[in-house]
């Protein structure tokens, strides 16, 4: 774990800004061991801090994804993690794909119960 060492912030105020080493690093800061506890703005990940969005269909193109609110340059839109699947989806796709022969393909554990 990367820990930061940027200051708590004065009240009413977020810390981890633009001087924050793990932000420079690309490294969001991990709950529990950031000195600004709970006024860390560089979680954006842990916290789910995603701006407003909407899907909408795009003919046969599948889906688009709609800011529904301005966007700055360089501020964090959301996590992309592609198709989640339950555990039995998961189990079948795996019986699936072993099945059809494919050998390229590509998945992740998001947590316990989901990949």
């Amino acid at each position: 774990v990367m820990v930061c060492h940027c200051k708590p912030p004065p009240e009413g105020k977020l810390g981890c800004g633009d001087e924050c080493l793990n932000r420079m690093l690309n490294i969001e800061c991990v709950q529990g061991t950031c000195p600004c506890g709970d006024r860390c703005s560089n979680q954006q990940f842990q916290k789910r801090s995603y701006s407003r969005l909407k899907w909408f269909k795009c003919g046969k193109k599948g889906y688009g994804l709609k800011a529904l609110e301005r966007v700055a340059k360089g501020h964090f839109i959301i996590e992309y993690v592609g198709e989640v699947l339950d555990m039995p989806a998961y189990e079948a796709r795996q019986r699936e794909y072993a099945l059809k022969g494919h050998r390229h393909f590509y998945f992740m554990t998001l947590n316990g119960s989901e990949v």
